[in-house]
Formats: structure tokens, C-alpha cells, sequence
């Protein structure tokens, strides 16, 4: 296939679909140099016809004879036909410009493509990365053995923790670089604009969820747990522990706040409810013998609820195990009342004894000068009770 052949299958669609982008780059330079060339040789030629004509014409007007005219005729003849070549040859050497920078764009469009692909495919080895690094942190948390490797432990967690914030970090900058090479793809390929649109949309989502998951209670309990733990079994770096947890509850905050931007459900965490788990922490370092569940939730009751006293027998239907749960799980002392007000409605409406209860709060409530105090679920209310001795 000659330069001109090659040049008119490009023209006209018919592209070798087993050729990769940067071959019919070269396909296609090759293409605009014989072009180029053939296109100066006819400008040469319509150049040279035109001066013969000139000099045909100044003989004619010497000598005005029928060979002289003739002579004329025939220069005008070829520098018509030069003339249109010449033209022909420029139109081809536009189109042959215009097919190159086609398969450049081709070709740039293709290495951004890759580029995309290679950057969203690490998307999932970086989140495996600070998963496997979240979990070493937990494991190498030096609480079950502080006395004997507190060293090695410690030095594991913070290798630990600094791959888990390189990872963290690589995963945080992916979004910006996935921008950029998107930005990119789209000015050169408006036609992967849908496409682009929608893998945006799809990390959007990938982000908006991972948002939600940080700005749980759950994963504030995942953050701190090893933390606390280390705090409970040694008192001597008690205090570099709880900074961390003290920092972990500021990002859920902060969690927290983005997540109420986006419309998520999200609540940030109270003071007390850091000190809810120290406490919580400092119980489960007990042995099952010195543990007792209800002096836990009395403590956990007065930690969120410090102006109201816990009435263990005046709570029915809610055992002390609950109470403490129900602790573990509040975001604040509000939280908390709410969820004793429901679960004991539930149940005192499954026991028969919904109308009672709720007849016994109305009779506290309407006790002239005096504020109800806490007897039962049902009777729990936002108004600080006064101080009763504990049983």
C-alpha cells in the first residue's frame, strides 16, 4: 500500500483496528510528509505553468499569430490544471493535518484511559492497605502483655499506625489525582463525559459511606478500644492513651459535622461519652469475680447523667446489664433517656402494664412543687431530679 493509498484509507474511516494508537501516529505522520512533499511539488508546478502562460501571453502580444495563440491556449490549459492540483494537494495536506491530530488525540486519550484505570484499580489495594494496617494497629496493641513486651509492642504499633497513615494519605490524594486525569479525559473525549460523570458519582458514594462508617459510634469504639484497654492495665502511659482517644473523638466530631453536610445521619459524640468507655474499659480489666454490674451502670448513669441518680429497682423491666449497654451505646445523656423511655414502654406494653405506668407518670408529673423522680421507664423525662440516697 502506497503513502497516498495508506493516506486515503485513513481519510476515509477505514482504520486498521489491530494497530495501536501510537503506530497510526506514525501511520499517519509518514502520511503528511508525502502530502506535504507532493503538495510543494504542485505549487512548484502551478508556479512554473503560470510563468509559462506569462511568457506565452508577452509573445502573443508581440507577435499576434495563430501559432502564438495556440501556444497561449495551451499554457493557459496547464496552468488550470496546475492550479487545480495545486488546490487538490492543499486540501489534502488540511485533511492529512487534521487526520494526525485525530490519532494524537487518539493516542493521548488512550494513555489517560490507562492512566485512569491503573489509579481507580488502586483504589481497593489502598482500602485493603488501611484495613490490614487498622488491624495490625489493634493487634499490636500492647494491653494483653504490657509488662513483658511493652517495648516491642509498642514500637510494632507505631510502624503500624504509620503505615496505616501512609496508606490513609495515598488513599485521600487518589480522589484529587482521579480529578485531574478525568479533568483531562474529558476536554479531549467530551464524548466519556457520561462515563467520567458516573465514576465520579460511584467514589461520591464509595466516600459519602466511608464517611458514615467514620462517623459511627461504632468506629469510635474500634478506634479506642486497644487504646483504652492499654489505659486500664497500665496507669503510667494512661495518659498518652487517652490523648489518642481524646483525638479520636474530635475526628468524630468532625466526621460528624461533614456527614450532617451531605444529609447523613450522624451524631457528634458528647464529652461524657469518652469517659462512658474509659469507665466501661476499666470494668472489663477486671476479673468476672470483682466485677459489679450495678455499681457499673450507676457509674455509667451518673457519668452521662450526673444530676439525675440511678434507680435500679424504680427502672422496670431493664436489667443492669441493659442499663449499661444502653450506656455504651448513647451519644449523650439525652440519647439515653430516650432509649429507657422506649424500651421500657415496649415492654411494659408487652408485660400488660402500659396503662399503669403511664398512669403513674401522670401522677408524678401533676404532684404540685415537686419534680418527678426517676421510678421507671415511663416516667423519665428531661427535668432534673432531686438527689436521692442510693438503697
Amino acid at each position: 500500500m502506497g503513502l497516498r493509498d495508506l493516506l486515503g484509507s485513513w481519510l476515509s474511516g477505514a482504520r486498521d483496528a489491530s494497530l495501536e494508537p501510537h503506530e497510526h501516529v506514525e501511520q499517519t505522520r509518514l502520511a503528511l510528509s508525502s502530502t506535504e512533499r507532493e503538495q510543494l511539488d504542485s505549487a512548484r508546478r502551478r508556479d512554473d505553468a503560470a510563468a509559462a502562460l506569462a511568457a506565452a501571453e508577452q509573445a502573443y502580444d508581440s507577435e499576434p499569430t495563430d501559432e502564438n495563440g495556440a501556444k497561449v491556449l495551451r499554457a493557459r490549459e496547464a496552468r488550470d490544471l496546475a492550479a487545480l492540483r495545486a488546490e487538490r494537494a492543499g486540501k489534502r495536506l488540511e485533511e492529512a493535518r487534521a487526520a494526525l491530530e485525530a490519532s494524537e488525540r487518539d493516542v493521548c486519550r488512550a494513555r489517560l484511559q490507562k492512566a485512569r484505570a491503573e489509579a481507580a484499580a488502586r483504589a481497593p489495594e489502598l482500602r485493603r492497605a488501611v484495613d490490614s494496617a487498622r488491624a495490625a494497629v489493634t493487634r499490636s496493641n500492647p494491653a494483653t502483655a504490657l509488662a513483658q513486651v511493652v517495648e516491642t509492642m509498642q514500637r510494632a504499633e507505631e510502624e503500624a499506625r504509620a503505615e496505616l497513615a501512609s496508606a490513609t494519605a495515598e488513599l485521600e490524594a487518589l480522589p484529587v489525582e482521579l480529578e485531574r486525569i478525568e479533568a483531562e479525559l474529558v476536554s479531549l473525549a467530551p464524548e466519556l463525559s457520561d462515563d467520567v460523570a458516573a465514576a465520579r458519582s460511584a467514589r461520591a458514594g464509595e466516600a459519602r459511606a466511608d464517611l458514615a462508617r467514620r462517623a459511627s459510634l461504632e468506629a469510635l469504639r474500634e478506634t479506642i478500644a486497644g487504646d483504652l484497654a492499654t489505659a486500664a492495665a497500665a496507669a503510667e502511659i494512661a495518659d498518652t492513651y487517652k490523648a489518642r482517644a481524646l483525638a479520636a473523638l474530635a475526628a468524630q466530631r468532625s466526621a460528624a459535622v461533614e456527614a450532617s453536610k451531605l444529609g447523613l445521619e450522624a451524631k457528634p459524640l458528647a464529652d461524657e461519652v469518652l469517659s462512658v468507655h474509659v469507665a466501661h474499659a476499666r470494668y472489663m480489666a477486671r476479673s468476672a469475680e470483682q466485677r459489679d454490674a450495678r455499681a457499673h451502670a450507676a457509674e455509667l448513669w451518673k457519668t452521662l447523667l450526673p444530676e439525675q441518680h440511678y434507680h435500679p429497682l424504680g427502672i422496670k423491666h431493664i436489667s443492669h446489664d441493659e442499663v449499661i449497654e444502653l450506656c455504651l451505646r448513647a451519644c449523650s445523656g439525652a440519647e439515653l433517656i430516650r432509649m429507657i423511655e422506649r424500651v421500657g414502654h415496649e415492654r411494659a406494653f408487652a408485660a400488660g402494664d402500659i396503662h399503669d405506668a403511664s398512669r403513674r407518670a401522670q401522677e408524678a408529673q401533676a404532684r404540685p412543687g415537686r419534680p418527678p423522680s426517676v421510678r421507671h421507664a415511663d416516667e423519665l423525662d428531661h427535668v432534673h431530679h432531686r438527689p436521692r440516697p442510693m438503697n
